[in-house]
């Protein structure tokens, strides 16, 4: 991996021209990803007290199923398993699975797991979500099973058959992603240091947020009896802004005072760009560091101030998909 560094030359408009050499989001046509995944778990107790668990799932796009189980003692010991079952699901359930006590190699039996499904209401669930400038929409439909004429047989051992210890569903996934030959990928970031304010015991002050045109402010004043915090987005023209919040506290939620908390940001020197090459891919990061001056007050007589270390950081990615 190759790294650059340059001091104060990438600036964010820079930063922008420089991730703008991605080529565009058309690369290939759309991937549809259509799928069907049954999934189910049970958890049963014998007569003579262990506890066994059966877990099936199927995969329509695979084609492929399974099953598998564990019985543990009431030590939390198992005392039989097994995995690689069969599993067919619809209307009829049916598993089987070949059961090995542990340190064995032979099986001694075969658990299997019965039970009619009966399917409940669809709940179809909207999807448009993005990574960088890929995009993905569609649904993501599921379906709850209900249990009936469950019937459960372990060699050796008795079960008591609950038809409310089982739970499983179906969903269906109907979904297009565009496919982009490079995958490109912006984050910002704000935040400050943990500052401890002067002119008021026991109090400290931090900032964070996606962008510093509106931070996210955080005061908590901990007198190791009774902590009070209070916190909340500030409210920025340009560099400077102004919070207004309850201050509460912690444990009630009581409030005891108002507090007033006003920024300024005061650039602390040039940004600094790393740009980092890993074969084809690309990855800048700018960071641009601030003084935050921060001044307090409250309604009921707590005043003081700080300036804070802070920055902002812009990462970008750029990586060939082919």
């Amino acid at each position: 991996m190759g790294t650059v560094r340059l001091l104060g030359a990438v600036t964010g408009a820079a930063l922008t021209l420089l991730l703008a050499v991605a080529p565009p989001a058309t690369g290939r046509p759309p991937t549809r990803v259509v799928n069907t995944v049954d999934e189910l778990s049970c958890a049963f107790a014998t007569t003579s007290g262990e506890g066994l668990f059966i877990q099936a799932g199927a995969g329509s796009a695979s084609g492929e199923s399974g099953s598998g189980f564990f019985l543990e003692d009431a030590d939390g010991m198992v005392v039989l398993a097994g995995e690689g079952g069969t599993a067919r699901f619809g209307p009829e359930f049916t598993a089987e699975i070949e059961a090995v006590r542990p340190g064995a190699e032979q099986p001694v039996g075969t658990v299997t797991l019965t039970a009619r499904l009966t399917e409940g209401t669809p709940v179809v669930e909207q999807v448009d979500e993005r990574d960088g400038n890929i995009r993905t929409t569609g649904t993501v439909t599921t379906t709850e099973y209900a249990f009936s004429d469950v019937v459960v047989e372990i060699p050796g051992y008795e079960v008591v058959v609950d038809e409310l210890s089982c739970d499983g569903s179906r969903i269906s996934f109907d979904l297009v992603s565009t496919n982009p030959s490079a995958h490109v990928v912006r984050s910002r970031d704000f935040g400050s240091d943990i500052c401890t304010v002067a002119g008021t015991a026991d109090t400290q002050v931090r900032l964070s947020g996606e962008d510093r045109s509106a931070p996210y402010a955080e005061v908590v004043v901990d007198d190791g009896v009774n902590p009070l915090k209070a916190s909340g987005e500030i409210r920025m023209r340009g560099l400077q802004g102004t919070l207004v919040a309850p201050l509460t506290e912690i444990f009630t939620g009581e409030t005891v005072a108002t507090l007033t908390l006003r920024l300024r940001l005061v650039p602390d020197g040039p940004p600094t760009t790393t740009v980092e090459r890993d074969g084809r891919a690309l990855f800048t990061r700018t960071e641009t560091p601030y003084l935050a001056e921060l001044g307090l007050t409250t309604t009921d007589g707590r005043r003081g101030e700080v300036r804070c270390p802070a920055s902002e950081v812009l990462e970008g990615s750029i990586s060939p998909r082919r």
